[in-house]
């Protein structure tokens, strides 16, 4: 099925729409959503995954992708249990991504860190979020959060989590509190 090409009534000052000039209006904005035109869009692409259970562990000092668990939204197919640590680009255009990441209390060295940030495509350097730093408490754990400005990205790139600590011992994310969650929205197509 093609795309209609938008037919807008014109109006002079004073005249009073007709139905019929009313309807123009609406089945052009119909065209617009129901054949995305415009960067409009019926439903948005956007993914929030998260960690439901405590059962992915951080090791000390080793930089690690996060595997995810948990669909919690996602408007267009961009997480599967396949590749849990990816989330799949399905719909190019401008995006903005955040991630947070919250660990369980272990026993800790004071000033011990927990660093989070957001690789394309498996490369880290890729990323212009660069990487953001929490602390580490002994009593009640740790976590980080970073979000992205907006970024071009095309079909079929892949973006994932990862995190690093350095509490001297593993620990695992903790799905309480927030918890650990990444997320993506979709904020229109490349201008």
């Amino acid at each position: 099925m093609t795309a209609p090409v938008p037919a807008l009534p014109t109006f002079t000052a004073g005249q009073v729409p007709t139905a019929t000039n009313l309807a123009g209006i609406t089945d052009n904005l119909f065209n617009l959503y129901n054949f995305t035109m415009g960067g409009f869009r019926k439903d948005r692409p956007v993914v929030v995954v998260g960690v439901s259970v405590e059962n992915f562990e951080l090791f000390n000092g080793s930089d690690r992708a996060i595997v995810w668990d948990e669909r919690i939204v996602d408007t267009d197919s961009m997480w599967s249990g396949i590749d849990a640590d990816k989330l799949i680009i399905n719909t190019p255009g401008v995006y903005r991504f955040g991630l947070s990441v919250t660990l369980q209390p272990v026993t800790a060295p004071l000033g011990s860190t927990i660093g989070v940030r957001i690789a394309t495509d498996g490369d880290i350097a890729n990323f212009s979020a660069g990487v953001s730093y929490g602390t580490y408490d002994s009593g009640s754990g740790g976590g980080a959060v970073i979000t992205t400005d907006s970024i071009i990205i095309g079909t079929s790139t892949y973006v994932q989590g990862w995190a690093i600590q350095d509490t001297g011992t593993v620990v695992a994310c903790d799905p309480r509190f927030g918890g650990t969650r990444m997320w993506a929205v979709w904020e229109g197509p490349v201008p």
